[in-house]
């Protein structure tokens, strides 16, 4: 995402550039990213998708492959709900979005196992509610590869009934490689917050470690002080002389 960001925006490449040429001694951090810049980067990541999309089909020539079998807009649409709302990284955290893969690629991974069990969820269970119903992202992301809303037995069901062949399959099979992907992305970031937050906590305690070494220091010093004086005192009461408001009266 960050190499999509310098490739859409020019301008801050410039101004880095620039930065860079006339300050040799403190090198430029880059533009600060604003939420609006963080969606425009998703949306050149996702038109960068698109053209990769239709670049292969291009080069397989008249052949149909298994993208163009799936449907184009049916990609479009996944790819759409995955990269703009689901990788939402402006209100979630990237452990947050690594669990939350993990759990919806074990969810599209039994449903296409094959066992019915698994390809029904109940609206009621409190892990579908937490984890599907309460992320509305989640919940588009399965409808758009070909989870519907059934009513059973006076209960409201999520079911995929596709065959392991079918365009849906293909598609849940299609996001569940997205999903790893975002893994290893959200993971790499996960990584390296930790790492700064570890680096951080190195600097503060090596901060108050030299603040706690400046005050013995000063302590140290202020005691020598107050002991050089007493002795200075001491000698002066040893060899007999009078303190000097005393001598001045007399």
């Amino acid at each position: 995402e960050v190499r999509c960001i310098r490739d859409f925006f020019p301008m801050a490449r410039r101004k880095r550039s620039r930065m860079h040429r006339t300050s040799d001694t403190q090198p430029s951090e880059g533009p600060v990213l604003g939420p609006e810049d963080l969606r425009m980067a998703r949306l050149a990541r996702l038109a960068q998708l698109e053209s990769k999309e239709q670049s292969k089909d291009s080069n397989d020539g008249a052949g149909p492959d298994q993208e163009t079998s799936l449907g184009r807009e049916d990609i479009k649409e996944m790819e759409r709900i995955l990269v703009l709302e689901w990788c939402d990284e402006r209100h979630n955290s990237a452990a947050t979005l690594v669990g939350r893969a993990q759990r919806l690629t074990k969810i599209l991974s039994n449903a296409l196992s094959g066992e019915d069990k698994y390809r029904r969820l109940r609206y009621n269970n409190p892990v579908v509610q937490r984890e599907i119903l309460a992320c509305q992202p989640t919940e588009k992301l399965l409808r758009a590869v070909g989870w519907a809303s059934r009513v059973e037995t006076n209960e409201r069901f999520l079911v995929f009934n596709h065959a392991p062949d079918s365009k849906e399959a293909h598609l849940s099979a299609r996001l569940i490689e997205r999903l790893s992907e975002v893994q290893k992305k959200e993971q790499l970031r996960a990584d390296q917050r930790e790492q700064r937050k570890a680096e951080e906590q190195e600097r503060l305690e090596r901060a108050r470690l030299l603040l706690d070494d400046d005050h013995l220091k000063r302590q140290e010093k202020q005691r020598m002080l107050m002991q050089a004086e007493e002795a200075k005192r001491r000698a002066e009461e040893k060899a007999g002389i009078k303190p000097e408001d005393e001598s001045n009266e007399s």
